[in-house]
C-alpha cells in the first residue's frame, strides 16, 4: 500500500500516535520561537 505523507499522519491520530508539529519559518527570529516549544 502506497500512502502519501498527509495521509499517514491522518491515520496516526485517528489511532493516537503522536506526530511532530510542522512549522514554516520566514524569518530567522520565527525559527528561535518554534524551537524554544
Amino acid at each position: 500500500m502506497k500512502i502519501h505523507e498527509h495521509q499517514a499522519k491522518e491515520i496516526f491520530a485517528k489511532y493516537g500516535i503522536p506526530i511532530p508539529g510542522n512549522y514554516v519559518c520566514r524569518k530567522v527570529e520565527e525559527v528561535l520561537e518554534v524551537y524554544k516549544k
